[in-house]
């Protein structure tokens, strides 16, 4: 027998002449006491009644205090033709629940158990689907069968490789992605780059990237920008450096001192450097130092 804390409580025992073993009554009622986890617990009230000759029935109602677990024994003690004696009758362990409350729920009886429960986050879900997967038997799973067929997969695969790109617009979901990578392909299937490709591929990058227009969208130090200064500046060899010497004739002066050949006058009032490449000292390339008392003049042909 299975109890729970807090159920009702029913028992039956006999008694007999000690000597000749028929049934008969007790000289008195016999008591019934409840032994509770090793310790007699007088909270646990027990009544004898007489059902009939030699024949008793216990009864009371197990207190809610106790818990799943707990061992109860019940024991009586009877007097029968003024011999006394004692016997234990029952024993159990509380249970949680009882055998009748272990059942298997059906699947809509699940179902409300799993929806009725607090904490839930999914108000809703519909699910529809039509298809044909041979001959259906009551108890079989109807996914498991859907899942086991070649028609099912295949109808599955092709709904969604034919689903329009223009309808996958939910945000950050892999199909807008996809849907979003697939429409920067050119007509070739080469990925274009710019508004202005035309779906001649990668041959054309280099194209677009030199002809791009600096001038515009770019400022700070943004690449574009340092680009477009560098661009607009003169020919760094023609740029005047001082007293109207270019970078290239002082430049060219540096080099015939240190390299080229030097013609001097025999009062040294002119010199003349000769380009380093200069073998014969002609008077189309070279550096010429004319000295007075107040003035040097340097003239670099």
């Amino acid at each position: 027998m299975s109890y729970r804390p807090g159920d009702a409580y029913f028992s039956e025992f006999t008694t007999s002449n000690p000597t000749t073993l028929a049934a008969q009554n007790a000289d008195s009622l016999p008591v019934a006491t409840a032994n509770h986890n090793g310790q007699d617990d007088a909270s646990f009230v027990l009544a004898v009644t007489n059902l009939d000759t030699g024949r008793y029935k216990v009864t009371g109602t197990i207190p809610s205090g106790y818990s799943p677990g707990d061992v109860v024994n019940i024991t009586v003690a009877a007097t029968v033709a003024t011999v006394a004696g004692k016997l234990p009758i029952d024993g159990f362990v509380l249970d949680g629940k009882r055998v009748s409350d272990l059942q298997d729920l059906s699947a809509i009886a699940a179902a409300t158990a799993v929806w009725a429960a607090s904490g839930r986050t999914l108000s809703s879900f519909s699910f529809s689907l039509t298809t044909t997967v041979g001959a259906y038997s009551t108890g079989q799973d109807p996914i498991t069968l859907l899942a086991g067929s070649s028609t099912f997969l295949s109808a599955v695969a092709g709904a969604i490789w034919n689903t329009l790109a223009s309808a996958l617009t939910a945000a950050n979901s892999v199909g807008k992605a996809l849907a979003a990578f697939l429409g920067a392909l050119g007509a070739d299937n080469k990925v274009k780059l710019s508004s202005q490709e035309t779906g001649a591929g990668l041959s054309s990058v280099g194209g677009l990237v030199w002809s791009i227009d600096l001038s515009a969208g770019y400022s700070g130090t943004q690449a574009g920008a340092l680009l477009d200064n560098a661009g607009a500046a003169s020919n760094p060899w023609s740029q005047v450096i001082v007293n109207g010497y270019t970078a290239s004739q002082i430049f060219r002066a540096f080099a015939a001192v240190q390299f080229g050949n030097l013609v001097d006058a025999a009062d040294h009032s002119a010199s003349a450097f000769y380009d380093m490449g200069d073998t014969s000292n002609s008077s189309a390339a070279r550096v010429t130092s004319v000295n007075t008392q107040t003035t040097r003049t340097v003239t670099v042909h």
